[in-house]
């Protein structure tokens, strides 16, 4: 009797086994996805990441619709609400942080974007302390974590002055409403720089104050995939399809 139960359950195992060695990995059930970003439509981040997502998406069967929401306030409430399922464009080092409680970095960095001093005038800046001994006003981004952080305390509050986007912030440069802004793109810059509006403004960089990696994160209900878009976002990178795609957008 004991010997029938023993081969009896040793013939289930191998069934089991056997099943599961053919069985294919389930398929995600979701194949539309909602990510948002903070930045409008017509600038470099929202254009490039747009282009690499939604190609790495597609190539894993999955469709992408990127959303503008203005308010970063309100887009990162969503994706920790897991209302949308991701965020396009942020620095590296959201997850697990304090505000942040839904989101999961998909790990493969699509750029590096740098933090710049801008001015029509040849000033002594050299990083983010050296603001501080001016004596002019500084401006940047409203919502940019990295410049409030850095500038808040170190350039007294009566020269700090912030702006709805980086275009305003541009455009009081160059009418000399402020002596130095912080432009968080360097991309974005180079855009401004070569347009028709600011190519006689005189705007130059004067240096870079800092520089990070930026990645693409996950509402927390879809962190089983951030390894698939990540190891296809690296495919992409070895293919080529980065530089292709940051050449097409900066060559519009």
């Amino acid at each position: 009797m004991r010997q029938r139960i023993l081969i009896f359950f040793l013939c289930w195992i191998l069934s089991t086994v056997a099943f599961t060695s053919i069985t294919p990995a389930a398929e995600p059930s979701q194949v539309d996805f909602s990510f948002g970003t903070a930045s409008p439509p017509d600038t470099f981040t929202h254009k490039y990441q747009k282009v690499l997502l939604t190609e790495a998406f597609k190539r894993n069967g999955l469709q992408l619709h990127v959303i503008y929401i203005p308010n970063l306030k309100e887009m990162t409430s969503q994706v920790n609400q897991m209302i949308l399922d991701g965020d396009v464009h942020r620095v590296g080092s959201l997850t697990g942080r304090d505000g942040y409680p839904g989101y999961v970095r998909i790990n493969f960095s699509t750029h590096t974007l740098e933090w710049g001093a801008y001015a029509c005038s040849p000033l002594p800046v050299k990083g983010w302390k050296s603001l501080s001994t001016l004596g002019m006003t500084v401006g940047y981004r409203k919502g940019n974590f990295i410049s409030k952080k850095n500038l808040t305390g170190t350039v007294p509050p009566r020269f700090l002055h912030e702006f709805q986007t980086q275009l305003d912030g541009f455009k009081a440069l160059a009418a000399g409403e402020i002596a130095v802004f912080v432009m968080a793109n360097q991309y974005t810059a180079q855009e401004f720089l070569c347009s028709k509006q600011f190519s006689d403004s005189g705007i130059r960089l004067l240096c870079v104050l800092s520089k990070k990696n930026m990645y693409a994160y996950f509402s927390k209900k879809h962190a089983a995939l951030a390894p698939r878009i990540a190891k296809t976002l690296k495919n992409m990178k070895q293919q080529g399809f980065f530089e292709k795609t940051l050449l097409k957008i900066m060559g519009q």
